[in-house]
């Protein structure tokens, strides 16, 4: 069942029924300075040098990691995620009890990085379009000839970020059709190949975390596994998180299985992590599902603060 939060914000908000890389970066600063408490810090840039932004929030031992966007097309989750970001700040500075969880203790007790938006380029390219008409031709090709790129997923090389890891990666190579370059599901020449998700990975590898989170659009499902791998209390992790959000859990195809983030670091860490998908229908999801998607998606995050480790 989902659990109700007032989800009004003041600082995070959409503008033109757009969210763009622009507008986030503003309302990060703007976050930064209301909430003492929060650390910025560029993980990275884009290949058309746009800063991948990591916001950090507590120091504590346990450490969650949280990031959006990964698709252009999905960029309804870059704007998800920093309206929780804003929402959880607001019950730290009341002293709130959500969900059992103390959250006058959040900061000491955890250590969450939010990256809002792996993918800046390619969500300003689906969001605004080109601007740039020197490389119009080049991606027109890569999008089958559209001049609308509302739909592309990948980076602004034709990337698909999230088949870019070495989980499956060579495997993916091997059975997708995309050989080349294209506005979706090519996984790129090798794994992190991308400035984009080399520069995730090394986060990863450096803050060694204790669970991921990575949000994608759509079908309000949780998937938590990675081929046959036992992770240890993943699935409670995942049953709690289907009862609180009303999401199902799911098990993806073989093909959607191999090169994502959420499956490179249960490969390689053996913890548990998570692709959430959000909101229901094309992509990209309607922004009237936002709210929706907030309450049901919010209870996740506040949950993963929980160490299940040493309630067994």
């Amino acid at each position: 069942m989902t659990v109700l939060f007032h989800i009004d914000t003041q600082l995070t908000h959409l503008k033109k029924e757009k969210y763009s890389f622009n507008i986030m970066e503003e309302q990060l600063l703007k976050l930064v300075k209301q909430y003492p408490f929060l650390a910025l810090k560029e993980i990275g840039r884009s290949i058309q040098n746009r800063p991948i932004y990591c916001l950090s929030l507590g120091y504590g031992k346990r450490k969650i990691h949280v990031n959006g966007s990964h698709h252009a097309n999905e960029w309804i989750t870059s704007i998800i995620i920093m309206k929780s970001i804003e929402l959880i700040c607001k019950l730290i500075e009341d002293r709130k009890i959500c969900l059992d969880i103390n959250m006058a203790d959040f900061l000491e007790k955890l250590s969450y990085d939010f990256v809002p938006m792996v993918n800046p380029d390619g969500v300003e390219l689906c969001v605004n379009g080109l601007g740039d008409s020197c490389v119009l031709d080049s991606l027109k090709k890569l999008n089958a000839g559209r001049l609308d790129f509302s739909r592309w997923k990948s980076n602004i090389r034709g990337v698909d970020l999230n088949r870019n890891y070495n989980a499956g990666f060579e495997e993916y190579k091997f059975m997708s059709e995309e050989k080349t370059p294209s506005y979706a599901y090519y996984p790129g020449e090798a794994p992190e190949s991308e400035p984009e998700s080399r520069a995730l990975a090394n986060l990863t590898r450096e803050r060694q975390y204790d669970m991921v989170l990575a949000y994608h659009t759509q079908g309000e499902v949780i998937y938590w596994t990675y081929k046959d791998m036992c992770i240890a209390n993943a699935k409670e992790y995942a049953t709690m998180f289907s009862k609180a959000s009303g999401y199902k859990l799911d098990e993806p195809d073989r093909m959607a299985a191999t090169g994502g983030y959420k499956d490179w670091f249960i490969l390689n860490f053996s913890k548990p992590g998570f692709t959430i998908e959000c909101g229901y229908g094309e992509n990209p999801i309607e922004i009237t599902q936002m709210n929706t998607i907030l309450a049901d998606t919010l209870p996740i995050l506040l949950l993963a603060s929980k160490d299940l480790r040493k309630e067994e």
